[in-house]
């Protein structure tokens, strides 16, 4: 039986119709994408890459990092065990679904604003360098999420300097992570055929929708999230557009795109010290 086998796959192989169709195979794979899938494939690896490092730095990294704070917090005094947090969890106590609900909500929640900043920042950043000024720029957009003067938890948890500190280190480490999946995905040519940059190219359209709706939702309460968003997203477009067709965006926005991305991670690192500061300081 197992040399009829042998010889019915080799006759399969042979056949004509089967060859045929491992040269279309290899001919759709060696086609040169069109400038509009290249651009769609960037901006979709840059989703992908977030994702997969917004759910695992954010999401289990910050529910380790939530438990190394609250084991600090009952070290340094024994009352706030049985507290609840800001987001309603006990201190000293690890629950499945809290656990779940951090690992997807905030990882994923994280991880589609995290995308945004990133698909729109990644063109402006040269490649030299890239993880030092991602961990700086993470560093300070993540922080200013975690670190707030109204967040009891940096009321009930001590040491308070230490949590401010840890959770910007965490929000620096998930962009390192991110350009770093990112980086990996582009080089193993993630996507490279025609089918695959277009399904990347649907998944970057389905998250710049989510990103769009995030930002317009969140300006009551993050209007300076959703102001960054769309100033970048007002620069980035028209450099999308143009290198997917022939059409030249004006200088100006040539020009001024690198220095709106500095300037966008400068005042979230203002926000972020002063943030910083008002917590630390005595009240």
């Amino acid at each position: 039986m197992g040399d009829i086998r042998v010889g019915h796959t080799t006759r399969v192989a042979g056949h004509p119709v089967a060859r045929l169709g491992r040269q279309l195979v290899m001919m759709v794979s060696k086609m040169d994408l069109p400038p509009a899938l290249k651009v769609g494939r960037r901006v979709g690896i840059s989703g992908v890459a977030a994702l997969l490092g917004g759910v695992l730095v954010l999401g289990v990294g910050g529910r380790l990092a939530m438990r190394l704070s609250g084991a600090m917090a009952i070290v340094n005094n024994p009352g706030t065990r049985g507290r609840l947090t800001g987001d309603g969890f006990l201190i000293g106590r690890i629950s499945v679904d809290g656990s779940l609900g951090l690992i997807l909500f905030g990882g994923v929640f994280g991880s589609i604003i995290a995308a945004g900043y990133w698909a729109l920042l990644k063109d402006r950043i040269a490649d030299r360098g890239r993880l030092g000024w991602a961990a700086l720029a993470a560093a300070a957009i993540g922080g200013n999420a975690f670190v707030k003067p109204d967040n009891i938890d940096f009321v009930i948890l001590e040491p308070v300097a230490l949590n401010v500190l840890l959770y910007t280190l965490l929000s620096g480490l998930a962009g390192v992570v991110i350009v770093a999946i990112d980086g990996a995905l582009t080089r193993r040519q993630f996507g490279s055929s025609p089918l695959g940059a277009g399904l990347l190219l649907a998944f970057g359209l389905g998250g710049a929708s989510l990103v769009g709706t995030l930002a317009v939702v969140s300006i009551g309460d993050e209007p300076a999230i959703a102001l960054e968003l769309i100033v970048l997203a007002l620069v980035a477009i028209p450099l999308w557009i143009g290198q997917a067709s022939r059409w030249k965006p004006p200088v100006w926005v040539v020009r001024v795109a690198p220095a709106i991305a500095i300037a966008v991670v400068t005042v979230e690192w203002i926000r972020l010290l002063r943030s910083a500061w008002v917590i630390l300081s005595p009240s």
